[in-house]
């Protein structure tokens, strides 16, 4: 006799959490993560959290930071290009702000892809609201 089909081996779905202004995020273990869109642009959003969902005091710092996304993806990329041989500013497009640290909001990093560079991102790290460091993964 055949046994019944085991219903809890289908896919598990990922926790969720709606935030007012921020949207809707998945979480991925402690991370939690959201698209925000602004015209053609999309950035995704990370942060840090617990089973409920993004903790608070980075939602706000995160906030913070995307009512004034423009001047802060600026810094990143004057930061981005001080650096010696580093490519034309026009060519990297930013995907990703990341806030990780509880204890420290104003600890950030924003990602960037460059054009032709296919496989690498570029974070650029803030630390008090400063661009501080750079480095590149594949």
């Amino acid at each position: 006799m055949p046994l019944p089909p085991d219903e809890s081996s289908g896919p598990v779905p990922r926790p969720s959490f709606e935030h007012t202004t921020l949207g809707s995020f998945v979480a991925e273990g402690n991370l939690w993560t959201t698209t925000i869109v602004s015209g053609d642009n999309s950035l995704e959003l990370s942060l840090a959290g617990n089973d409920s969902g993004p903790l608070e005091s980075l939602t706000a710092a995160a906030s913070a930071l995307i009512a004034r996304f423009p001047e802060v993806k600026e810094q990143a990329l004057d930061f981005l290009v001080s650096q010696e041989e580093a490519p034309p500013r026009e060519d990297f497009i930013c995907e990703g702000l990341e806030l990780l640290r509880e204890d420290y909001p104003n600890h950030f990093s924003l990602s960037f892809i460059l054009f032709g560079d296919l496989g690498g991102i570029w974070r650029v790290e803030f630390e008090d609201g400063e661009p501080l460091f750079l480095a590149r993964d594949d």
